[in-house]
């Protein structure tokens, strides 16, 4: 898979993009527009809705390898659960790799609000999973938990009127806002290599439009 647009600016739609103090950064669109369609899609079928983000890593003894079929694994374990709990989870993921070894992904998870407020016990249930799907018994550094987790994007409260609902709404905008530029990290050209065969993912999502 190979991405066809570069964004160099720091906009996105009506988004600001984390693409460096200076603008020195640049983005791929189609991984800019796969976080989008998710934000839209919750935020439209969720009144609150929960921001997760992780990273994860494999050991150091891994071999190398051109797939990616234990985050595969991973994500197919926490969507059956996700059904199974009714919490209407979305996510992507993105596959970076520097000079290291091996491979690591950057994860972005939005959850219905109404059913998870405290993203900590879904971190955990992700460090057990991926121990489970690596076959380790010790994951120590292996799944970090990022900054600004569990950030709560909140409508408007429906009875709400006058001047409290503008506090509401403006609230609401900056907490989106902050959201999808935290996640738009993901979508940073630096580090994503294009020395993979063709049919390897560079990145994936649950939602398809």
């Amino acid at each position: 898979m190979r991405h066809k647009q570069i964004i160099s600016s720091n906009n996105f739609n009506r988004f600001h993009i984390n693409n460096g103090k200076n603008n020195e950064y640049e983005c791929y669109g189609d991984i800019l527009n796969s976080i989008y369609d998710i934000f839209d899609f919750m935020t439209s079928k969720y009144s609150k809705v929960v921001l997760i983000r992780f990273d994860l890593r494999f050991p150091e003894t891994f071999n190398r390898h051109d797939h990616n079929k234990h985050i595969t694994h991973l994500f197919k374990m926490i969507m059956d659960n996700s059904r199974n709990k009714g919490i209407g989870l979305q996510y992507l993921w993105v596959r970076e790799q520097s000079k290291a070894k091996l491979q690591h992904y950057h994860c972005m998870v939005l959850v219905n609000g109404h059913k998870i407020q405290k993203y900590y016990p879904f971190l955990k249930l992700v460090e057990d999973k991926w121990a489970y799907v690596l076959g380790v018994q010790e994951n120590d550094g292996l799944v970090h938990f990022c900054n600004n987790n569990g950030l709560m994007i909140r409508k408007p409260y429906k009875n709400s009127v006058g001047s409290e609902k503008i506090c509401q709404q403006e609230n609401y905008e900056k907490d989106l806002h902050d959201a999808f530029y935290w996640c738009s990290y993901l979508a940073k050209v630096n580090q994503k290599t294009n020395k993979l065969p063709p049919y390897v993912r560079r990145f994936n999502s649950s939602l398809r439009r």
